[in-house]
C-alpha cells in the first residue's frame, strides 16, 4: 500500500519529509530510486519542459498529464503544485478530484491572483484577501474522497513584500478552515523570514518550506529543530540537469562524439524504462504459448470458436 503524506509525518525522523520537484515520469523515478520521500510535481519545471513560462500559461490539463506519468512511474507520495488553483473555488473541487482520482496524494494552492506569476520573478505579486482564499481552502477539502488526502496552503505574504504580521494571520486562518499543512514561501537569501515565522507561529498544523534561495541557511536537522515538518527541493533538479546538459552540447559541438563524454550507461537507462521487468514478461508468456502442458489453448479454443475467431 502507497504510504500517503499523514503516514510519513507520523514516522519518527531527525529531519523533514523531502520531496524533490519533477516534470515527467523519468525525474520523478529518478528521485525514487535516490531515496527520496516524496514528489513534487512542480508547475515551474513542468512549465520549463515544455518551453513556456511559469504564468498560468499551461492549463490543468498538461499538468495532469504529467502527474499520471509520475504516478505509473513511481510508488511514492506525490503532491501537485497547482498554483491558484486553475479557477475559483468551484473549479478546484473539479480539479481536486481529478489529480485525487488520477493517484495524486495531496495538492498545494497559493494564495496570489490569478494569472500568477513564478515567486522569484522581479515585479510585484498581489494576493487574494484571506476570506477569499479560505473559500478555496474549504472548497479543496470538501472535493477530496479519502482522508488521507493532503491540501497544503501555500503563503506568499513574504513574496509580496508583506510583513510577519500578515504572513501569521494568513497561517491562522488557513489552519483553521482546514488546510492540513502551511507553507511559507520566501525569496530571501539568508531564511531569516523564514526562521522568525518559525519562532513565533502557533503551529497548528505541520509547516513545508522551500528553500529556493536560502538553501544553504539551515540543514535538515537544523529545519527540523526550528519545526519543519516538510522540506521542497523544487526546481534544483531541473536546474541541474539543464546545466549539465548545456556543457554536454557545448562539448559535444565543439570536439564531436570521439571525444570522451561522462554519460550514463545504457544499463541504467534500460533499467530506469524497467527494461528487465518488460524482457522477463516477453519470456514468460512466451513460454505460456509454447508450452503445450499449460492447457492455454484448450482454454481459449471454445471462447475463440463462439467469436467465430477459428
Amino acid at each position: 500500500m502507497m504510504m500517503s503524506f499523514k503516514n510519513l509525518l507520523a514516522k519518527k525522523s531527525d529531519r523533514p519529509v523531502r520531496l524533490v520537484g519533477a516534470w515527467d515520469g523519468l525525474s520523478a523515478r529518478l528521485i525514487e530510486a535516490a531515496g527520496f520521500e516524496g514528489i513534487w510535481s512542480s508547475g515551474f519545471a513542468i512549465s520549463t519542459s515544455h518551453g513556456v513560462p511559469d504564468c498560468s500559461v499551461l492549463g490543468k490539463e498538461s499538468f495532469l498529464e504529467r502527474s499520471l506519468e509520475m504516478r505509473r512511474a513511481t510508488s511514492i507520495p506525490i503532491l501537485q503544485d497547482m498554483d491558484t488553483g486553475y479557477g475559483g473555488p468551484a473549479h478546484l473541487r473539479h480539479h481536486v478530484r481529478d489529480f485525487e482520482n488520477a493517484g495524486i496524494n495531496g495538492v498545494c494552492i497559493e494564495d496570489k491572483i490569478f494569472p500568477k506569476s513564478n515567486s522569484f520573478v522581479e515585479g510585484g505579486q498581489e494576493l487574494m484577501s484571506i476570506e477569499d482564499f479560505c473559500q478555496k481552502i474549504i472548497s479543496a477539502k470538501q472535493a477530496q474522497r479519502t482522508s488521507d488526502f493532503w491540501v497544503v496552503a501555500r503563503i506568499e505574504a513574504f513574496i509580496s513584500g508583506f510583513g510577519l504580521s500578515d504572513a501569521i494571520y494568513r497561517a491562522d486562518a488557513y489552519a483553521d478552515c482546514g488546510a492540513d499543512a502551511i507553507l511559507i514561501h520566501s525569496k530571501s537569501k539568508s531564511g531569516s523570514d523564514i526562521a522568525e515565522f518559525l519562532a513565533k507561529w502557533t503551529k497548528k498544523c505541520p509547516i513545508v518550506i522551500v528553500p529556493t534561495t536560502y538553501d544553504g541557511a539551515f540543514t535538515e536537522f537544523e529545519m527540523k529543530e526550528f519545526g519543519v515538518d516538510v522540506v521542497i527541493y523544487a526546481n534544483q533538479l531541473i536546474r541541474a540537469m539543464v546545466y549539465y546538459g548545456m556543457k554536454i552540447l557545448n562539448q559535444m559541438k565543439k570536439f564531436g562524439i570521439y571525444d570522451p563524454i561522462e554519460v550514463t550507461n545504457m544499463t541504467l537507462m534500460f533499467e530506469l524504462q524497467n527494461m528487465p521487468e518488460f524482457k522477463r514478461l516477453e519470456k514468460k508468456y512466451a513460454g505460456l504459448a509454447d508450452n503445450d502442458n499449460t492447457g492455454v489453448h484448450n482454454q481459449l479454443s471454445p471462447l475463440l470458436c463462439e467469436r467465430g475467431d477459428s
